[in-house]
Order: structure tokens, then sequence, then C-alpha cells
């Protein structure tokens, strides 16, 4: 269903390529989009941005670079919350959304559920996330609002704003789409981040 990537793909980061989903009860994001680049101001605030691929893509690695002013207020849960930067790839699988579990869906499951090919379903969204607690990486968790999402801590933030995370998943996902969070609600942080760079391998 999917294909292996033999050489890096540059992802878009074009405001036509992304739609942003809110959440309700929760402030949105303010995000633009400017020479190739996608800037995203949090002020306590959430609002997933989501880039469906054209066709389905056997992720292997990806390496997302960037800038941010501002900083993510400092967590004392057991888990961070919020996040400077949560990667989503949305995996292909057979869960698919009914009739009557649409009726009762969030919207944003409705449009999760949306990025799946007519003829496929979905798996889960797989987070690879960015914290500022060396201690947390490496951790991992099923969200525990929702067993439609799965993350893991695979980043530190660099202490002078730049961003620059690389990763090698552990086995290829098939892909439908990314999903990115970049969030301050829960700790009521304002932040802005700058992405210039995607590449998905």
């Amino acid at each position: 269903m999917g294909q292996s990537l033999l050489a890096g793909t540059a992802v878009s980061l074009t405001q036509e390529k992304w739609t942003q989903v809110s959440f309700k009860g929760i402030e949105a994001n303010k995000v633009s989009f400017e020479n190739g680049t996608m800037t995203v101001a949090v002020s306590s605030s959430a609002s997933p941005l989501v880039y469906k691929l054209d066709a389905p893509l056997a992720i292997q690695s990806f390496e997302v670079s960037g800038a941010q002013v501002g900083s993510k207020i400092l967590e004392s849960s057991k888990f961070d919350e919020d996040s400077v930067l949560r990667f989503g790839i949305v995996g292909l699988g057979s869960q698919k959304l009914n009739a009557l579990k649409r009726a009762f869906a969030a919207d944003w499951v409705i449009k999760l559920f949306s990025l799946a090919p007519a003829d496929a379903g979905l798996d889960k969204i797989n987070f690879f996330n960015v914290t500022n607690r060396l201690n947390l990486k490496g951790q991992e968790r099923a969200h525990p609002k929702s067993d439609l999402m799965i993350e893991k801590i695979v980043s530190v933030q660099d202490q002078e704003g730049k961003l620059m995370v690389k990763y090698q998943l552990e086995k290829p996902i098939q892909a439908a789409a990314l999903w990115l969070s970049i969030d301050g609600d829960d700790t009521k942080s304002k932040f802005t981040l700058k992405i210039d760079r995607i590449d998905l391998n």
C-alpha cells in the first residue's frame, strides 16, 4: 500500500498544503506562511496542523529544522502535556469511522479519519516529541485521553532556540498524513516556532 522513499522528500511549507484543526473550547494558534516557512505563534493555545500526503508513503526517518522564540513553561508531571513540537505520523491501518461512531466523534477525530485513502483505514497517530526536560528523553506513553495517539519523546530543546530533530524510526510506518501539534494551552505558555524544513525518508 505504501512505497519506500529512496531519497529525501521535502514537505511543502505552503498554506494550501496544510489544514489547521481546532479543539472545542481551546484558543487556536496563529499560523502564517512566508517564503517556504511556517510560523506558529502559541499563546495558551493549541491547534494541530495536518498535511495529507499525495499518496501513502513508507516513512523510515524524518528531519525537522527551525527556530523558537520564547519558551514553553517547564512542567513537573511525569510526561509533558504541552510541547514545542509533536511530530505526528498518521499510520494506515484497519480502523474506520462508521456512521454511529462519526455521530459521536469529536471534530478532530472526524478530520483524522478523513485523511485515510478511500480504500483504507487508519491505525493511530505516532507522535515523536520535543521536550525541555532532559530526563524525559526516551519516555513513551499511550495518550491518556485517546487510544488514537502514541507518544515518544525523542529530542530535547536547544537552549539557544534552534530546532533540529533527526529521528530514525525503529521500523517504517505506512503513512497517510503528518500531524503537527505545537501547544501551550495546559501550561499557559507563550512562544513562537518557525519551521523552515521538513524532510521525510
